[in-house]
């Protein structure tokens, strides 16, 4: 917010005006003879501008509610952080009363179930359980 206008002050004052090259001159005579004609025919503007707005409005219902595609893969990452003090049997007793609750599902195929933390230490959670699989 203070260095660039600073900045800008200090090195762009030496800057002298260019002439405009071709491209501007013809975009700014293109825009200038489309805005005579838009002033010369207000009503004719108006009415394009209506219905390109209403045009708009209309297609609005026919586009999708979401920009992202929906994901089905069927998986879902559950992480249950149990109190440090907890036993490696009273995790697992705990991971398979879950388990027991998620297979009253219909829609549960598979399940996998793991208590405790990797063994490389790239996890960085503070858990000191070692990892094991509950049966």
């Amino acid at each position: 917010m203070t260095l660039s206008p600073v900045l800008c002050s200090l090195t762009l004052n030496r800057l002298k005006p260019q002439a405009d090259n071709f491209l501007v001159r013809w975009m700014l005579r293109s825009y200038l003879r489309e805005l005579q004609w838009c002033l010369r025919y207000r009503g004719a503007t108006l009415l394009v501008f209506t219905g390109v707005v209403a045009g708009t409005l209309a297609a609005l219902p026919l586009l999708g509610r979401e920009f992202m595609p929906e994901l089905e893969e069927g998986n879902i990452w559950l992480q249950a952080t149990l109190p440090m003090t907890s036993s490696l049997d009273e995790s697992c007793q705990r991971c398979i009363i879950a388990r027991d609750i998620m297979k009253g599902y219909p829609e549960v195929e598979f399940l996998l179930c793991q208590v405790g933390r990797p063994d490389d230490g790239t996890d960085p959670r503070t858990s000191t359980t070692p990892s094991s699989t509950c049966r």
